[in-house]
């Protein structure tokens, strides 16, 4: 199998180097540097962040793979459909094959699941679409809350077993309606999409979305959060100055990300 670029820094709960990665933030026009089609950065053995590279979309959006002994979770596809375009299964594959290498398991599986159902964030899903062991979520507002267990009765918080790695599923209305984020303890991350990202929220439903916002401060309250990460880098490092709207390069101005 192909050897993809990675980054792979050594990294602990304590001291991370996370924000001091430099990201992928496209290429200057007529450059004939490209960047990778996604940029893979290994947090730790068993836990991934993927961005998308601007050159193929100006949307950019982070993607996160957790690893446990049992099943995988695939958090978000991207903003392209076309695999030989963006070969995200391609390199999904080869961290699924490098864990297991490790970490034997007969009939491990993959769970392909979203922070929310819009095409950027969903449309890689057909590269999964009939892979043995695999389980494409919905899109629909019913089908996730069924799937990850969240009603009234959970408090609007569910979760997944994927093998001595429980990641809880909290429901966040507002940006969308079947919009959720992902907490994991081992990490201490917690995934929110687009509902907090460096950049300008949209509030669909307004009320909903600041219930949400404050439904996720009481959650975080009870739990040990080293990050709290978003899908997309829309902000220049200069507080409220946004880079313009489907810009395919991200010049920071006093530094990189």
């Amino acid at each position: 199998m192909a050897q993809f670029p990675v980054n792979t820094e050594a990294n602990d709960l304590v001291n991370t180097t996370i924000f001091r990665i430099r990201w992928i933030h496209g290429s200057l026009p007529r450059s004939s540097k490209r960047d990778p089609p996604p940029q893979l950065w290994r947090f730790n053995s068993s836990t991934m962040i993927l961005r998308q590279s601007r050159d193929i979309s100006f949307e950019a959006p982070f993607i996160y793979l957790f690893l446990g002994r049992e099943k995988a979770l695939l958090i978000d596809t991207g903003a392209t459909q076309d695999r030989g375009k963006f070969p995200l299964r391609d390199y999904v594959e080869e961290e699924l094959e490098r864990w297991l290498n490790s970490n034997p398991c007969r009939d491990y599986s993959l769970i392909v699941a979203h922070t929310h159902s819009h095409g950027d964030h969903v449309a890689g899903d057909l590269q999964f679409e009939g892979r043995l062991g695999t389980v494409v979520v919905g899109k629909q507002v019913g089908q996730v809350l069924s799937f990850f267990g969240i009603s009234g009765m959970s408090g609007n918080v569910g979760q997944v077993d994927l093998g001595g790695r429980i990641i809880e599923v909290i429901r966040i209305p507002g940006h969308h309606p079947a919009s959720v984020a992902f907490y994991d303890s081992q990490t201490g991350f917690l995934v929110t999409g687009d509902t907090v990202c460096p950049g300008r929220l949209y509030a669909r439903d307004y009320p909903a979305f600041v219930d949400s916002l404050n439904r996720l401060v009481e959650f975080a309250k009870s739990r040990k959060l080293s990050y709290v990460l978003g899908a997309h880098v829309e902000m220049t490092d200069i507080p409220r100055k946004e880079y313009p709207i489907g810009a395919r390069y991200q010049l920071m101005s006093t530094g990189s990300r």
